[in-house]
């Protein structure tokens, strides 16, 4: 990550371990995985909440319905198929190749790819065309995926937050009102100062 760190850090006049961090909190400090079947795949968050939103009034109507203390269910064909909160990578890929099988595009928009974890429908602001420019590229290399995701910060005025490590402000535009839920500002603060201190932004995770 050192080399990836280092090129952004220049285009985006942003220290490398204060990128190093952000990308740490969010998928692990890597944007691919071995799956399940011995393969390299991109990182992904299926997005129910969002799949349920930008779905049409019709398809809403024929696969949704809301459950019990706000979590949202998606039938196909009368079948239950997901809900929200899928956690580890082989559910959230179950989920997302499910959610495909009711809107392709809309379940590429309602999940998030890769270091960064951007949002499939933040794929202008990151520097794309259309979400599956944005998926094709970031399934290319982490440097695409870094890439997408400094130009989301940019294009969303949020480096100077990390330039004056204003970390509440930050997490507050990138993870949304409830990073506090997560403490998002602090695990990039505490990531940040152990990579500044221990010059460890380079090294694997």
């Amino acid at each position: 990550m050192k080399k990836l760190s280092e090129q952004l850090a220049i285009e985006f006049g942003l220290e490398p371990e204060m990128i190093q961090a952000v990308m740490e909190v969010e998928s692990s400090g890597s944007g691919f995985f071995t799956d399940w079947e011995g393969e390299q795949r991109i990182k992904i968050q299926f997005e129910p909440h969002w799949f349920v939103r930008l779905l049409n009034r019709k398809d809403r109507d024929a696969h949704y319905t809301r459950g019990k203390r706000g979590s949202y269910k998606v039938y196909v064909d009368g079948e239950f198929i997901l809900e929200n909160r899928v956690e580890r990578q082989l559910e959230e890929w179950d989920a997302f190749i499910k959610a495909c099988a009711v809107n392709f595009e809309i379940a590429h928009l309602s999940t998030s790819w890769g270091l960064g974890q951007v949002m499939g429908f933040n794929f202008k602001v990151a520097g794309f065309d259309s979400v599956m420019d944005m998926v094709d590229a970031f399934e290319l290399n982490e440097l695409e995926q870094a890439r997408g995701m400094m130009n989301f910060i940019s294009g969303n005025n949020l480096l100077r937050h990390l330039k004056s490590k204003r970390y509440d402000l930050f997490a507050r535009g990138y993870n949304g009102k409830g990073y506090k839920m997560y403490n998002y500002d602090v695990r990039i603060k505490k990531a940040y100062e152990r990579l500044k201190k221990n010059g460890t932004y380079g090294k694997s995770l």
